[in-house]
């Protein structure tokens, strides 16, 4: 079963995987490149405590699009993958037909699910966090200029990476399930998570910009247990769903 379902999803793991160290190492890189600037504009800031408290003119100048790019664009690209990998799941073995094999065989048609889910799911979680990780170094770079709060980066870093590509993958595998169509469940998924960012993750940001206590790990860890209910929730949903299916 488990070298089966590598046979089906190595091309998708290795797609992941290639394009998770690709990420990585391009968002290391700006560190040391934003690192180094940020120390050769150091005397035109002022200085305390070892760290740059007020903004750093030049720096924030030569940063200010890359910034707010990376803001957006690392959660929609986490939320991307995530349906990506979550809408066939299900969805392209019922167009191809091969659901009609698999769930012939002595293997239960749980087992067949739990393990995709499971085998794939992860994946995606832990290209998630590496990526929040690295992400959240690369912040701490931008915000020592004094160039920006932790809360427009508060998708971008940290667990939420992670969760929202959980999330979108949980929504793409069910609405595949359901709708027994690919392209569907796609738009599916990224519609569903983008209401769950707006819906969740938005109040967590509007409360944190405005709270002086800065509550934005405790804020993160609400969002990533909030988010987290809400996969398993839709991953069961779509078990039920499969559940249905007549071979």
């Amino acid at each position: 079963m488990n070298r089966l379902i590598w046979l089906q999803h190595r091309g998708q793991v290795l797609w992941l995987l290639a394009t998770l160290v690709a990420l990585a190492g391009w968002l290391l890189f700006l560190d040391h490149l934003a690192d180094g600037d940020l120390s050769a504009v150091a005397v035109q800031c002022d200085l305390g405590s070892g760290q740059v408290r007020h903004v750093c003119g030049p720096f924030v100048d030569d940063y200010r699009t890359l910034m707010n790019t990376l803001a957006t664009g690392l959660p929609a690209f986490a939320v991307v993958c995530g349906a990506l990998l979550g809408a066939p799941l299900v969805a392209r073995e019922i167009e191809q037909r091969t659901h009609l094999v698999a769930w012939s065989q002595s293997v239960s048609r749980r087992r067949w699910y739990t393990t995709k889910v499971a085998a794939v799911g992860g994946c995606l979680v832990l290209a998630g966090a590496v990526t929040g990780t690295v992400a959240y170094r690369l912040e701490g770079t931008f915000g020592r200029g004094g160039s920006i709060t932790r809360w427009p980066w508060f998708h971008a870093m940290g667990f939420s990476p992670a969760v929202d590509a959980l999330v979108a993958f949980a929504f793409g595998v069910t609405a595949g399930a359901v709708l027994r169509r690919t392209l569907p469940a796609l738009a599916v998924s990224l519609v569903g998570t983008l209401a769950v960012i707006l819906g969740i993750g938005g109040p967590f940001v509007a409360a944190g910009s405005d709270d002086d206590s800065d509550p934005f790990w405790l804020y993160q860890f609400g969002y990533a247990g909030i988010g987290t209910a809400v996969a398993v929730a839709t991953l069961v949903a779509g078990w039920f769903a499969t559940r249905r299916q007549t071979p």
